[in-house]
């Protein structure tokens, strides 16, 4: 909402630390994540950064936070999967929120 009041009313942002800012706190929340992957909370948190991010007029360094989510993915996304295609319900919530995290980092999952 803020970012769109500030377009509204053509303020200009702080591109430089706006974006130093997002990539530190989409770093921060991968991280946690990493440390704990198939929490569900931590992963949307992610997700929600990163849908923030998406919006912004300006790119947002993420390489950080993709490798992040590609070492989860490597480590833990077919055996997960596997488990969510034999009928694991908390198995197929992960794996649908882990893809849309990886979608929105453009982390190819299969």
């Amino acid at each position: 909402d803020l970012l769109r009041e500030a377009q509204t009313n053509n303020v200009a942002l702080e591109k430089t630390t706006l974006e130093y800012t997002l990539r530190q706190k989409a770093d921060t929340l991968a991280s946690a994540l990493a440390a704990d992957p198939f929490n569900l909370t931590k992963l949307k948190a992610v997700t929600s950064s990163l849908l923030i991010v998406k919006q912004m007029p300006f790119p947002v360094v993420l390489w950080s936070p993709q490798n992040s989510i590609y070492a989860i993915k490597r480590q833990f996304y077919q055996i997960t999967n596997n488990k969510a295609k034999a009928g694991d319900v908390s198995a197929q919530a992960w794996v649908k929120a882990f893809r849309e995290l990886c979608e929105l980092l453009s982390v190819r999952v299969d």
